[in-house]
């Protein structure tokens, strides 16, 4: 688990019988993750859960600054073709739930050379003829832009942005 505390100190302006009497006030950032990946027969789990919060204490009280947290669970089965990402998330009061399907490709398909060599027109092709999607992912859950990015192809990783493709999106190692 990764936990990291920051502590920043600034001073604000407070009207009272002085008006510009200046206070000190202290504001804690902390930020939270963990991640579990369970590999079996069945397939591949990874979880992970994040939290983060910021509060402000000024003279004799404390104030919830926002509070996010998000928990994401990427499956991949190894009997199916399709893998399945659920994500929950909350901040400021309000709820996200996403429920994703992306198709699994083999790692042994070609569409991973492409993007290792930047083959664009290649790309295209394959995608105009919908043997794969722009969404596709490999055994382990990697993006065709996550193999774009690792060979630092900037024009194949702008077509699958202009396509469509979520830079967010984490794989079952948590990159």
């Amino acid at each position: 688990m990764d936990v990291t505390d920051n502590k920043s100190v600034s001073t604000h302006r407070m009207s009272t019988k002085k008006p510009y009497q200046r206070i000190q006030s202290t504001s804690y950032h902390r930020q939270s993750t963990s991640r579990l990946v369970y590999k079996g027969v069945l397939g591949t789990i990874a979880a992970k859960v994040s939290s983060e919060s910021e509060e402000n204490l000024e003279a004799e009280h404390s104030t919830k600054a926002y509070t996010r947290e998000e928990r994401s669970w990427f499956i991949i089965p190894s009997f199916f073709s399709r893998c399945v990402q659920i994500q929950y998330s909350s901040a400021f009061g309000s709820a996200e739930r996403v429920l994703r399907t992306y198709p699994i490709i083999r790692d042994d398909h070609p569409v991973w050379k492409m993007c290792s060599q930047n083959d664009t027109i290649g790309l295209q092709q394959l995608f105009s003829d919908r043997e794969i999607s722009p969404y596709s992912v490999d055994s382990h859950g990697a993006t065709l832009l996550h193999d774009t990015v690792h060979w630092f192809n900037v024009e194949t990783s702008a077509l699958l942005l202009n396509f469509g493709v979520q830079p967010g999106v984490e794989d079952a190692r948590g990159r």
